[in-house]
């Protein structure tokens, strides 16, 4: 992978992935991570699959789907996720010999059953939080607060 040019438009035809079909254009599914909330995305997926066969059947795209789903690798080059989100990632990119191992139902009866044991909750109650963060915020006050007049105030 080479630079070719000065400006972007030498540049983004310098990028050529083995395995990848050089196109005008990549389609990324980026998921966002938050713990449990990765829950959400995999429903989406789940979804989306189902609608892409439906889209797909009315305009004959010939996009090969199986149990009237489309698995995302047909329809995304590139699947990237953050924290939790990058397991989401994994299970929707991960397969074997072409042929995809987990669907979307997959990935959210994963986060059922395994859910509580990858995030646990925290031990502090809620009132602890609060009073934490109020504590750092006044912390932070009084420091901007001590700067701001040393600052302002010393005689030059």
């Amino acid at each position: 992978m080479a630079v070719k040019g000065t400006t972007w438009e030498h540049n983004i035809e310098a990028f050529e992935f083995p395995g990848v079909p050089k196109t005008d254009f990549y389609n990324i599914l980026s998921i966002d991570g938050g713990g449990m909330k990765s829950m959400i995305p995999a429903v989406i997926i789940e979804r989306m699959e189902a609608y892409a066969h439906t889209y797909a059947a009315a305009k004959w795209t010939g996009i090969p789907s199986k149990d009237k789903k489309i698995h995302m690798s047909e329809l995304f080059q590139l699947v990237a996720g953050t924290s939790s989100g990058s397991i989401v990632a994994a299970g929707v990119s991960y397969g074997k010999a072409g042929a995809p191992t987990m669907w979307g139902a997959d990935i959210v009866a994963f986060f059922t059953t395994h859910g509580k044991d990858l995030f646990e909750r925290h031990s502090l109650t809620l009132g602890l939080h609060i009073f934490f963060w109020i504590v750092f915020a006044l912390i932070g006050a009084c420091l901007g607060y001590w700067a701001g007049k040393r600052r302002y105030d010393s005689p030059r």
